[in-house]
């Protein structure tokens, strides 16, 4: 998979961003300008299209990084600047695997390294065997078939040691695997319960999920205090956790869960070590080792392929032939058709508008909105459409660009989606209006997910054919300038 990179040019944006939006109400796009200054007889002429052509198919997306990185960092910042909660993508991991009847199985598994929640815990000489060590996970969320008569499927989870020390100046991308060993020290079922609070300890918390881990792993930590002088000792030692979330048991579709966890509340994602001091205590002392900001992780996620392999659940016939699957030739025009989106590294759709320069040829034209519209083709009571669709211009080679409607704010530009008439509406004003104006080549625009490495969710809509109801369109309200 294709490594994306964000442009110099787009870090000191997103890093202006705040500044920007400071002024974004005030400044008009040039071509704006005149426009309000015009007489109400010289406005009358405002006319509507939705034919423009599109050319838009999907493509499996670039490989995404999904540890903490400095898009993650910036992004957080125009939240932040926005008067906005800090979305979950900045902290949360994904575990779990899912079925789903378009694109096929999914799994996500987590890859974590701990630290020492004190240096050098004074373990006891005398005991040196744990009464059990428990891996800590706090839910922050899950997504599984969406219907209130479902259950969460069990999940299969295996837990490894790794062979590889992580590094927070690393780049963790979603295709990765890291060495480690293939002894498990946890081969165990679990129903994810995201609701329900749990006894921790003896007090009641938040949900989190618990898996014990085999006694003897545990033990290494008791029979080795030379492991625990210090981080780098430690991690040097104790390198992390490969949490694995296998195939299920069945080829149905719909069923699985993909479950989110917060890996910064040092509180609760956490190691537990339990052991006596004495022979002769009857209660058992705890130790935790943590994962915290200075913990590198990341999510690893699996798409066997599309294929159906290793008893996964095959994607649909239409989808592997678009993107040239499972030994189809890969026919792009199928985007006239249907069109797919999935987060977690899975697919993005590129799209452009080949003849908007043509078709307005030696006229003058202000843009006085210009829309993109999705209309989801698959609405049903199982798998959720995402709650935000992102647009960015492409460049050269695999770089990309915000649009200049960005620099609106949220408000502005949109692609929430809208429940009620089950679409998206993209409003990129500036951005044709940028088209018209200069002959800068166009690469055309990448349409992708909005925090497509700490979500499930997926999407699929109408292709681009001009005879179909729900097809995707560019509404354009401009008005020519005599």
């Amino acid at each position: 998979m294709k490594k994306l990179f964000i442009t110099l040019k787009t870090l000191a944006l997103f890093s202006l961003f705040g500044l920007i939006l400071s002024f974004a109400s005030c400044v008009k796009e040039p071509d704006l300008v005149g426009l309000s200054l015009q007489s109400p007889n010289e406005k009358i002429g405002l006319e509507f299209s939705d034919t423009s052509t599109i050319i838009a198919y999907s493509v499996i997306d670039d490989s995404i990084r999904t540890d903490y990185d400095i898009n993650d960092i910036l992004m957080a910042r125009i939240y932040i600047l926005n008067g906005k909660q800090v979305p979950a993508y900045c902290v949360d991991k994904m575990l779990g695997t899912y079925n789903d009847p378009v694109f096929g199985t999914t799994s996500a598994s987590i890859f974590t390294q701990y630290r020492l929640s004190t240096i050098s815990p004074n373990f006891p000489i005398t005991q040196n065997h744990c009464d059990s060590i428990i891996l800590y996970l706090p839910y922050s969320g899950i997504y599984k078939a969406s219907d209130n008569t479902s259950k969460s499927y069990p999940l299969q989870i295996k837990v490894f040691q790794l062979n590889q020390k992580m590094s927070l100046d690393s780049s963790y991308y979603a295709e990765r695997v890291l060495d480690y060993n293939s002894i498990a020290v946890a081969n165990t079922t679990i129903m994810p319960n995201t609701t329900d609070s749990v006894t921790y300890d003896g007090v009641k918390y938040p949900p989190l999920l618990k898996i014990k881990l085999d006694n003897s792993f545990g033990d290494k930590f008791l029979q080795n205090p030379n492991f625990l002088l210090d981080n780098d000792v430690f991690t040097s030692n104790f390198k992390g956790l490969y949490i694995q979330s296998l195939p299920l048991n069945t080829t149905q579709d719909n069923k699985g869960a993909m479950v989110y966890f917060n890996l910064i509340s040092t509180q609760f994602a956490n190691l537990s070590i339990y052991y006596k001091k004495n022979a002769t205590d009857t209660f058992s002392t705890k130790y935790n080792f943590v994962i915290n900001d200075q913990s590198p992780k990341y999510t690893h996620f699996d798409h066997y392929n599309y294929s159906g392999s290793n008893g996964t659940l095959s994607a649909e016939t239409d989808f592997k032939k678009q993107l040239g699957l499972g030994g189809f030739i890969k026919d792009t025009t199928l985007g006239t058709q249907k069109l797919y989106l999935q987060s977690m590294g899975g697919v993005k759709v590129n799209l452009k508008f080949p003849n908007l320069r043509s078709s307005f040829k030696d006229k003058k034209v202000v843009i006085n909105e210009a829309t993109l519209v999705l209309k989801n083709i698959d609405a049903n009571t199982y798998n959720t459409a995402p709650p935000l669709i992102g647009l960015f211009k492409k460049l050269t080679g695999r770089s990309f660009d915000i649009l200049p409607d960005h620099l609106e704010g949220f408000s502005f530009i949109d692609g929430s989606y809208n429940a009620t008439t089950k679409e998206y509406r993209i409003r990129i004003t500036r951005y044709v209006q940028y088209l018209l104006n200069y002959m800068d080549t166009d690469y055309g625009l990448d349409l992708v997910i909005d925090r497509k490495k700490s979500i499930a969710n997926r999407f699929v809509f109408g292709g681009t054919d001009k005879s179909l109801a729900n097809r995707m369109k560019l509404e354009l309200k401009y008005t020519v300038i005599k």
